[in-house]
């Protein structure tokens, strides 16, 4: 295809390596302290307070750790910032039976203390941060009575023929809910998409956790769902999920709070397992889901609750998190970039419950993205590139409404060498915006070189601000726009692997093309 040129405008570096999701926020040795959150509660939930150092042992990979630091916070007015409840709220009937969102209006408005914030997640969109729980508990009365309309209009797009798009009124219905009150609203990864595919509970809080690593202070996201989230029906899978939102969530440094928004046990559920002795398949993939859940909350320091009124396990979040202990240590050996550390703690009391975050993994502190898209960006290319190098990888085609590429080198590169690479790619996928006489869009573009044994040997990526006429952007209709990378290599590359990402599409695409010799 021809390719016609574009005004491409480096806005930023993202960074000059890829950055899995996966890795957390570094903490090196005799640098910075490792953080670790501790809450203890009693039989009955209520926090323990008065513990001192010597009370707790920290192991990392199974080696103790001294504690270098120790403090006792109590969630009060004195505190700030205050602690930070994310409300997910997921897609399905969230207010009845349980009265999720009826108890999450409850929660905000009487139970929590002045530097408190709240932030409230829906429709891939985010209320952000706020200390005005008034507004917050506006917002969610109106959402109890609204939402079940806007459920149906998405659930009427998600089944209509390709491509499924959302349609005016589904979009107003959803714009109408967020311009009540006085919220600062910011569109999510994908919120300004108009495909219904990414409204789903799964991608809610992928795009929530990528937001929250760039928001400091104790977080906790309370999801509330209709059906626990999907794992597969195989150990591997179900390991494979809990081990995918265990580290999405670390590295966010938050923890997940499970609230069950469907039915109570019913009787066909007794009949079908308990009476027959028979478990219907269904059954038992609730079953895994839950447990799935269940073990996910445990590792983050979170909790899970099922098939009980929404009120009981928020006021005992509340309560559980009125006060926690801050720990911190330097890890007594180093840290590779990638390497994961397991954390245990303990205390030698008996009769109380610890949650806390269970891991980190290390990366630069350098590479810390500054604002919520640049973290959901360079998480998003990450995975992608990370999955691009993996020799072992299952070769999966790209989805259909990903944004396709196609990639080309002048030459093979040597060590010490540099590789100027050209990324083509078709821009019918990507979402322009009009601004007076120009339509403008911005990329992340990640270009890896590998030697062919799963060896990065370079690799480079950028933040890129395109910015078309008119007539160039009438010709992206029929024809594909091309950038330019140069990608310095410290050894001879056998292919080079490029990916695209769109913050307010949520879309990627990859290509990967082999070198001649």
């Amino acid at each position: 295809m021809a390719l016609v040129g574009a005004s491409l405008v480096s806005a930023h570096l993202v960074s000059t390596r890829s950055l899995p999701s996966q890795q957390p926020p570094q903490f090196r040795t005799g640098v910075t302290l490792v953080p670790v959150e501790v809450r203890v509660v009693d039989r009955d939930g209520n926090p323990v307070r008065g513990l001192t150092k010597a009370d707790f042992e920290v192991r990392e990979d199974g080696r103790a750790q001294e504690l270098a630091h120790f403090q006792a916070l109590e969630a009060d007015d004195k505190l700030e910032p205050g602690r930070l409840f994310v409300i997910l709220l997921g897609r399905g009937r969230l207010n009845l039976p349980t009265k999720a969102v009826q108890a999450a209006v409850d929660f905000v408005r009487a139970r929590l203390v002045s530097p408190d914030r709240v932030a409230v997640v829906a429709y891939n969109r985010i209320i952000k941060p706020t200390t005005d729980h008034e507004a917050v508990a506006d917002f969610l009365e109106a959402y109890r009575d609204l939402h079940i309309r806007t459920e149906e209009l998405l659930s009427r797009d998600q089944r209509g023929p390709q491509p499924r798009m959302l349609k005016p009124d589904t979009v107003a219905s959803i714009d109408d809910l967020f311009r009540r009150g006085r919220l600062d609203v910011e569109d999510l990864a994908g919120g300004r998409g108009r495909e219904p595919g990414p409204y789903n509970d799964l991608s809610y809080l992928r795009t929530a956790l990528g937001y929250l690593r760039t928001v400091n202070g104790e977080k906790h996201v309370v999801i509330v769902t209709e059906h626990p989230f999907p794992t597969g029906w195989t150990e591997a899978s179900v390991q494979s999920l809990q081990n995918f939102w265990f580290q999405q969530a670390t590295s966010a440094r938050a923890a997940l709070h499970f609230l069950h928004a469907g039915g109570l046990p019913g009787q066909d559920m007794a009949q079908g397992t308990l009476v027959t002795g028979k478990l219907d398949p269904r059954r038992l993939e609730d079953l895994l889901r839950r447990k799935a859940q269940q073990v996910t909350a445990e590792q983050t320091g979170g909790t899970s609750a099922f098939f009980q009124f929404a009120e009981k396990p928020l006021a005992a979040l509340e309560r559980a998190t009125r006060h926690h202990y801050l720990l911190g240590y330097y890890p007594s050996r180093d840290a590779a970039p990638d390497q994961y550390r397991d954390i245990r703690i303990s205390i030698a009391r008996q009769g109380v419950q610890l949650s806390y975050r269970h891991a980190y993994q290390a990366r630069p502190a350098e590479e810390k993205p500054e604002d919520a898209r640049r973290a959901v960006s360079a998480s998003r290319v990450g995975e992608l590139t990370q999955w691009l190098s993996n020799p072992a990888r299952v070769p999966t085609a790209p989805s259909p409404w990903g944004i396709r590429l196609d990639v080309t080198a002048d030459n093979r590169a040597t060590a010490s060498g540099s590789l100027n690479v050209a990324v083509a790619f078709d821009p019918w996928l990507v979402d322009f915006v009009r601004n007076g006489d120009l339509y403008v869009a911005e990329l992340t573009l990640a270009v890896l070189a590998d030697d062919g044994r799963g060896n990065v040997v370079g690799e480079s990526s950028r933040t890129s601000r395109i910015s078309l006429t008119i007539a160039e952007f009438e010709r992206t209709k029929r024809e594909w726009l091309t950038t330019d990378l140069s990608v310095k290599t410290t050894a001879d590359a056998e292919y080079i692997r490029a990916a695209i990402y769109q913050f307010e599409t949520d879309r990627m695409g990859w290509a990967e093309k082999r070198l001649k010799r």
